[in-house]
């Protein structure tokens, strides 16, 4: 069974990445192996050619067998951006040499909706909703995002986000006939009527090959992380597909089970508990030695962006170290109550600190956070809970300005279209007495329609950064005060 596992960063965002890594291994993938110099295998995208480039590692091709679809290519049908799978031996963190490279979509099939702009906003592919930003490469044949068309067929290469979405790294147009393939999360899953959901795709697999799927044929497959291959559609193009007939159900999981250094960065999908969890597709468990980094064990909950180093043993991640990511941004006049900030006009959110915040330009510290009081201060941290950041990063940028621009990015937790509202760590964005035709800003700091906007969030929020002008009091996020939106990843 080959190895298959999803990738987060960007995300939201770029971007996100899944990798097991070689001695701590680089960026951007998954990189198992038996040590420095074993043999092991590393998931990501081409990120360049001379041999080819994934997660950091340069890997010698030569007299390597390159698949796509289970038949050979050559080297040069890859391209940068496409995810893929190589198997082989590691010399150190920067060279390898590769046995197998495996090519692997995140989707494959009809174009079913667009919404967005000419350069950037979100698709719709076999039921899989897929985010496009100014990061995704496109192949010769399909110049931008704006020459994409519903009815396209199109071979999506990208990572999951917690949300289900797809990040798309890379596009390509096919021609028909194509074998429609998706990788994702079973839901759904009727063994009666041999039919489970991936997205918004039925699924139906009466008929298919499934010798590698849990068995007797009762079980159930749900949350199981699956690639699923099919030549039919029970709707038409480009109509959603409804139903798609599937010839081949196969479970997606390590070709590595056991390796000496891993390194996994994505999202907390699954809690038993915070020594205990499921990060994307990865059951990870924490021990007494675990070490943290930016954060601490007790604030490990669903959403949590994290990146985890440690060992593989049948499959199971054990920690040796785990490092807290951060997606919000806050600048406003701080003030100072014990142990937290609030920031003036962002009301409803506290911001508290931990032995891991660093400060910058400051004398505070995290036992002592006087010095930031009636300051005018920049941080960076992330969400616990709807109205809680733990800040990683404080500056102290000088006295509180009444004339400075008050800053909040986060995550999107629900959007209003008909009231033009957002709100992010639960408050209210209101967008109502923006201008129409320079105020509402795409990844690309380019302007967009309000209606562009609002579909780029919809059906999954997204990482949005909001700018407003500081108020007598109350909230400098609402009409009026509000200047400007801007999607972020």
């Amino acid at each position: 069974m080959s190895f298959r596992i999803l990738k987060n960063l960007f995300t939201v965002l770029t971007m996100l990445l899944v990798l097991i890594a070689c001695g701590g291994g680089g960026s951007g993938g998954t990189l198992a192996s038996g040590g420095t110099g074993g043999t092991g295998v590393s998931f990501g995208p081409v990120t360049d050619f001379g041999s080819i480039f994934v997660n950091g590692v340069e890997f010698s091709t030569s007299g390597s067998t390159i698949l796509r679809d289970d038949v050979s290519i050559n080297e040069n049908e890859l391209r940068k951006g496409m995810i893929v799978e190589v198997e082989g031996s590691i010399a150190s963190s920067t060279s390898g040499t590769a046995t197998t490279v495996t090519v692997e979509e995140a989707v494959r099939g009809p174009v079913e909706s667009k919404s967005g702009t000419a350069a950037a906003g979100t698709l719709v592919v076999l039921g899989q909703t897929v985010r496009v930003d100014d990061t995704t490469l496109f192949d010769n044949n399909v110049p931008n995002f704006g020459s994409v068309n519903p009815g396209n067929l199109l071979e999506v290469h990208g990572h999951r986000l917690s949300d289900g979405t797809i990040a798309a790294g890379f596009i390509e147009r096919k021609t028909a006939p194509i074998v429609f393939t998706v990788r994702g999360t079973v839901t759904g899953h009727s063994a009666g009527a041999q039919t489970f959901t991936i997205g918004a795709l039925m699924v139906n697999y009466n008929g298919a090959i499934i010798n590698d799927m849990p068995v007797p044929s009762g079980s159930n497959w749900d949350n199981l992380f699956v690639e699923v291959k099919g030549t039919s559609c029970s709707g038409i193009s480009p109509a959603p597909c409804g139903t798609l007939t599937a010839t081949k159900v196969e479970p997606e999981g390590l070709a590595i089970a056991n390796a000496n250094q891993a390194e996994v960065e994505g999202f907390v999908t699954a809690l038993v508990s915070t020594s205990d969890f499921t990060l994307n597709a990865m059951r990870v468990l924490i021990t007494g030695s675990t070490v943290f980094s930016g954060g601490l064990q007790s604030e490990i909950v669903v959403g949590t962006k994290l990146e985890v180093e440690g060992s593989l043993a049948g499959g199971v991640l054990t920690a040796t170290k785990v490092k807290f990511k951060e997606s919000v941004r806050m600048e406003s006049n701080a003030t100072v109550s014990g142990s937290t900030i609030t920031l003036e006009g962002i009301p409803g959110i506290t911001v508290t600190v931990n032995a891991f915040t660093a400060f910058k330009n400051t004398a505070a510290t995290s036992s002592n956070l006087a010095p930031l009081n009636n300051r005018n201060v920049r941080l960076r941290g992330r969400a616990s809970g709807t109205a809680l950041v733990i800040a990683t990063e404080i500056e102290d940028r000088g006295p509180s300005d009444l004339n400075s621009d008050v800053i909040l990015q986060g995550p999107v937790t629900k959007a209003d279209v008909t009231n033009s509202t957002f709100k992010i760590l639960g408050v209210t964005v209101d967008t109502s007495s923006l201008d129409p035709n320079n105020d509402f800003k795409d990844l690309t700091d380019n302007s967009i329609s309000p209606a562009a906007f609002f579909n780029a969030l919809a059906p999954n929020g997204g990482l949005v950064k909001a700018k407003g002008r500081l108020p007598a009091g109350g909230n400098a996020l609402a009409a009026g005060t509000l200047r400007e939106v801007e999607l972020e990843d």
